[in-house]
């Protein structure tokens, strides 16, 4: 792929993974982030977004006229899919041979090699700066930004393999090292890495986001559809990894059931992964099957209509790097209960029931307040819609747009230099 010459201001945004719900929020962080910056009417920057091969004419990333695509390195999409849904002992063992007969073109940081490799396939896009958006990370000539989101491994380390362990161990501090700025989504994530790395305070900057694209616009739709799903129910969309705490809610949900007298039924959407089978197993031995509905990955209409149906919004997780879904149920007008550590307590703010996400009996004591209490509902609807107004995808593009021109020293107009201020503060 030859240099842009013709694009004095371009960005490279690395977007290799797979559309389609497969990665969950960052999927959600590297769209919203995307149309926002394509709706920006003023500047002459342009995006070039580097797609896993099959997908870079998939509509995820066609989000404005100053945005296309370009095929990169990793192995194809629909390969992908399946050899991901692999047992994880097999993928790992599949993922091992791969990179020993084609290392150039599966090479991932710290799979092999060194621990940031080589990115002179960025390089070549001849882009005045590289974002990566999430947890990989190239060496380029060109000035880079690390979104390594959380720190997650060094907190709750047993929900990773050794594998995992031993390359976020070896790659995280590298990369912060080695990117030109570390940008991150919450406070306590920018804490958390600056004092774990030693990392320079203003290395890392603070740029919260806003609810993902599109939600606002589903959430005023004058005549919203229904879920397929009836009776009294909570939602909780994330994927079935560990860290999202589904056991606890489940624990919680029987705990209700058995102490207070109230059945109340519990929807997930997201993809099951790996550590699905735990979670059924469990929903099993606690007699819930009549009560829990695992949907898989849908659409932004029926998402809508789930948040809307809801009796609210549950977000038992044990660690988060920012509030996507907290901040979409703020949109759509949904109380929520969530845990009241990591970032979600700093994006929730007063306008949410907070719990210990380790203690089901704090689950539990929420949502028994959130149905004997229908004013409670109300007022942390109420404040929920005020709290989301904080929160902007367009000042969000902004910032990262001034971060973008710093870096490759374009000009740069007061504003950047106002959000800059404020990002690093």
């Amino acid at each position: 792929m030859g240099a842009d010459t013709h694009l004095p201001h371009c960005v490279a945004v690395n977007g290799q993974f797979p559309p389609g719900g497969f990665v969950g929020g960052v999927e959600q962080f590297v769209h919203s982030l995307l149309g926002a910056l394509g709706a920006l009417e003023d500047g002459d920057e342009r995006y070039v977004v580097v797609t896993m091969p099959g997908f870079e004419h998939h509509p995820s990333f066609r989000v404005g006229a100053r945005i296309r695509t370009v095929p990169g390195f990793l192995r194809p999409g629909r390969r992908f899919r399946v050899v991901e849904l692999l047992p994880p002992g097999l993928f790992r063992a599949i993922k091992k041979l791969g990179l020993s007969l084609c290392p150039s073109s599966l090479q991932t940081l710290g799979a092999g090699g060194p621990v940031v490799p080589d990115g002179s396939f960025f390089d070549g896009l001849g882009a005045g700066v590289v974002h990566f958006p999430f947890q990989s990370f190239f060496r380029t000539t060109a000035p880079t930004i690390f979104q390594p989101h959380d720190l997650q491994h060094l907190h709750f380390p047993r929900f990773f393999t050794t594998e995992e362990l031993t390359t976020r161990e070896r790659v995280y501090p590298e990369a912060c090292a080695a990117a030109s700025a570390v940008v991150v989504e919450a406070r306590w994530v920018k804490k958390d890495i600056c004092q774990t790395f030693g990392i320079a305070d203003e290395k890392v900057l603070f740029i919260p986001i806003g609810a993902p694209g599109g939600a606002a616009a589903l959430a005023s739709d004058a005549s919203p559809s229904r879920s397929r799903h009836t009776g009294r129910f909570v939602f909780y969309p994330a994927q079935a990894w560990p860290h999202k705490n589904h056991l606890a809610l489940l624990e919680a949900l029987r705990l209700l059931h058995d102490r207070d007298g109230i059945a109340l039924d519990l929807v997930c959407t997201g993809r099951k992964t790996s550590f699905w089978p735990t979670i059924a197993e469990r929903v099993a031995r606690l007699g819930l099957r009549g009560r829990v509905r695992f949907v898989g990955y849908v659409e932004a209409g029926e998402l809508a209509a789930l948040y809307r149906d809801a009796l609210a919004v549950v977000l038992p997780s044990l660690c988060e790097g920012a509030g996507q879904p907290l901040l979409e149920a703020f949109e759509h007008g949904a109380p929520v209960a969530c845990s009241g550590t990591t970032s979600l307590a700093e994006y929730a703010g007063d306008a949410a029931l907070l719990f210990d996400p380790e203690k089901p009996a704090e689950i539990a004591d929420a949502l028994r307040r959130l149905v004997q209490e229908p004013a409670l509902g109300e007022q942390l609807c109420s404040a929920g819609h005020a709290r989301s107004a904080a929160f902007s995808w367009e000042r969000s593009a902004r910032t990262y747009r001034a971060l973008y021109r710093e870096l490759a020293k374009w000009p740069m107009t007061s504003e950047d230099h106002s959000l800059l201020r404020e990002a690093r503060s």
